[in-house]
């Protein structure tokens, strides 16, 4: 698993997922110094990784939001459903 966790064929995700299991696999064995090694990172990389979704949503949520503004909320809802699927 060590040997798949230092490949770089891997995302971020599957590589925090990697060392979760690495973590887990070492703390079981008890290597509690080598197990942090992995859990930390681990988390730190699934906490970027929500970090990251969050900015992306909040950034479409803004242009939906302008989009609605743009063409004013007097339109029907089928309008508005037209204009955020092209946006």
């Amino acid at each position: 698993m060590v040997k798949l966790y230092k490949s770089k064929n891997y995302s971020l995700k599957d590589k925090a997922e990697i060392g979760f299991a690495i973590g887990k696999a070492y703390d079981d064995m008890k290597m509690p110094e080598e197990a942090s090694k992995y859990l930390i990172f681990s988390n730190n990389q699934r906490n970027l990784i929500i970090i990251l979704k969050m900015k992306y949503n909040f950034r479409n949520y803004t242009r939906i939001y302008l989009v609605v503004l743009k063409i004013g909320f007097k339109k029907t809802l089928a309008e508005v459903n037209l204009c955020l699927f092209l946006f």
